[in-house]
């Protein structure tokens, strides 16, 4: 929902820097159709009205803080009848995963197989991926010359 408060049209064309609304591309041509000073209030319209529906779920569910939710929380219709908890109904897929478990190799053999066959998943992609720091130094090599980011 944020990339068509954004503008984005859905052209599929996402991966090959011929978006027609500028929104992934480098090319000069194409880019200049991205309004930045019209978009920027309607990202920002967007997001402000999700972050207020989203405190409204939270205290909706009786609870004052996002922490607060959890698994009990949250329901869906089971069998096009019952209406069951995610804390009912994937407690094996689903198990609570304690606070720092997936960060600390000792906590993680304990959790199931399935949970760390994911992370393990997870970890592979990120590191066989295009890095940030990657990303951000070819979009400055860029001959448009349009993206040229500060370094922190």
């Amino acid at each position: 929902s944020m990339m068509f408060a954004l503008g984005c049209i859905q052209a599929l064309k996402c991966n090959s820097n011929n978006c027609p609304t500028g929104i992934t591309t480098q090319k000069p041509e194409l880019e200049s159709a991205l309004d930045v000073g019209n978009k920027q209030i309607r990202v920002a319209n967007f997001h402000a009205a999700t972050v207020h529906a989203a405190r409204e779920i939270v205290g909706a569910a009786g609870c004052s803080d996002t922490s607060q939710i959890s698994p009990e929380h949250i329901f869906m219709r089971h069998n096009g009848i019952h209406v069951k908890s995610y804390a009912d109904f994937h407690s094996e897929y689903f198990p609570r995963i304690p606070r720092g478990a997936l960060l600390r190799e000792d906590y993680r053999q304990s959790l199931p197989a399935h949970i760390r066959e994911w992370w393990a998943a997870g970890k592979e992609i990120f590191q066989n991926s295009d890095t940030e720091a990657k990303a951000v130094a070819r979009m400055r090599r860029s001959s448009s010359g349009t993206f040229r980011p500060t370094t922190a």
